[in-house]
């Protein structure tokens, strides 16, 4: 064995939480700007995930954990299409930020802090064409 000692390990939690960048880095040749948007969102993913994990750890102390969750699958076939989208979707994502922001956030300064925040994400991406 040569001075290596050999051990057994059994895996004893239910359920395990990874890291996308233990997983896969993004990588390949691929634009500057392309490369930041995917840094970004993986990013997100992983700050998610991470949130998640620890809310998951709450639920199974018991504590009541509220949640929302939201998917659907659109179509934008060009680039003007896209343009459109990003601009209607940033309008009404900044004006539930302004409703519902936090005080202090340029919004309205006479709302409290009192009751629990949430975080908002929003992720957008193409799907790949074995996954439509």
């Amino acid at each position: 064995m040569r001075g290596r000692t050999e051990s057994r390990y059994q895996a004893t939690a239910r359920t395990y939480w990874l890291a996308p960048r233990l997983i896969n880095a993004v990588g390949g040749k691929r634009t500057a700007q392309d490369q930041t948007s995917l840094r970004v969102l993986l990013s997100l993913a992983e700050e998610v995930q991470a949130d998640v994990g620890r809310l998951a750890q709450r639920s199974e102390a018991g504590s009541h954990v509220p949640s929302l969750s939201l998917s659907a699958q659109i179509h934008l076939p060009n680039p003007n299409r896209r343009a459109e989208f990003l601009q209607e979707l940033q309008t009404v994502f900044q004006a539930l930020a302004r409703k519902y922001g936090l005080p202090g956030d340029d919004l309205d300064d006479n709302r409290t802090t009192v009751g629990e925040s949430f975080r908002l994400v929003f992720a957008c991406y193409p799907q790949s064409a074995k996954e439509v």
